[in-house]
């Protein structure tokens, strides 16, 4: 059995602890806690599993542990066999749970994670755009998109009409590298103001609530492969470090288009459900 600090991250990766000194760089100082672990655990889903003289401790937060690193730890547990396991999360002043056996703590893993499930807590709808009032905000987009669609112009009306008439509420993602990442986000997006300031440039999986973010990049990969619009309803609790549970209803339209550059851009943009 391995031993020392090590994470399991997004991608099913189980790297030491060190290996992530540079990303916590990027992380907003307002939810910084002075500890690497631990800030990896609270601020982007990830488990950190620490191993001394066969003593296993996993620590995790439930509310934004990321469903690919649970995967990860799980397979570790059950390939490993460690005969006790300490469950520690980072959250609601839970204490630490001694446990006897890997299965047990597997258990245990899924029943504590299980709340926090992206489809427990986030519903989505796909809204026919041939049923879209002619006059409304997103029909108003595609028609704009349509007009336009590969062209510098062309974006720049659609974040003229996002800013004057939806108060800001759009951001625009690029694609590169298979990574999506913000290259422009408005002023009322929600996004807390301490995560706007590293955000633009950070890919969405670095985005805290993990799952969450995934979810979004595979919507906007859907749109892209379609070329088509996306607009969907959503119902969604999202998860934020520094502000906690944010509870969202909104409608949403992804519009991908090219930059002047033929760079793969999405432009996103939600209209709050009455």
């Amino acid at each position: 059995m391995l031993q020392g600090n090590w994470v399991f991250d997004d991608r099913e990766d189980l790297r030491p602890l060190n290996y992530w000194l540079p990303i916590r760089k990027t992380l907003p100082n307002p939810v910084l806690s002075g500890d690497l672990g631990n800030d990896l655990v609270r601020n982007l889903g990830f488990i950190v599993l620490c191993v001394r003289a066969g003593r296993v401790v996993l620590k995790l937060r439930t509310e934004v542990v990321s469903s690919v690193a649970l995967s990860a730890a799980i397979y570790w547990l059950a390939d490993e066999r460690p005969e006790r396991v300490m469950l520690v999360c980072s959250s609601n002043n839970r204490p630490a749970e001694l446990i006897r056996g890997s299965g047990s703590a597997i258990t245990r893993l899924v029943k504590l994670t299980k709340a926090g499930a992206l489809n427990a807590r986030c519903t989505s709808h796909p809204v026919d755009t041939s049923q879209l009032r002619a006059n409304s905000h997103m029909q108003t987009l595609i028609d704009a998109w349509q007009a336009t669609s590969s062209s510098r112009l062309g974006l720049k009306t659609l974040t003229n009409y996002a800013n004057d008439q939806m108060d800001g509420r759009y951001g625009i993602t690029s694609v590169a590298d298979g990574e999506h990442a913000f290259f422009e986000i408005g002023r009322t997006l929600a996004i807390p103001a301490e995560w706007r300031v590293n955000a633009i440039g950070r890919p969405l999986r670095r985005q805290p609530d993990v799952d969450y973010w995934n979810w979004v990049i595979g919507q906007q990969k859907q749109a892209i492969e379609r070329q088509a619009p996306l607009v969907t309803r959503i119902r969604a609790k999202i998860f934020w470090p520094a502000s906690g549970w944010t509870h969202t209803d909104y409608t949403r339209i992804i519009l991908p288009l090219k930059s002047a550059t033929d760079q793969q851009l999405c432009f996103v943009a939600t209209s709050i459900n009455a």
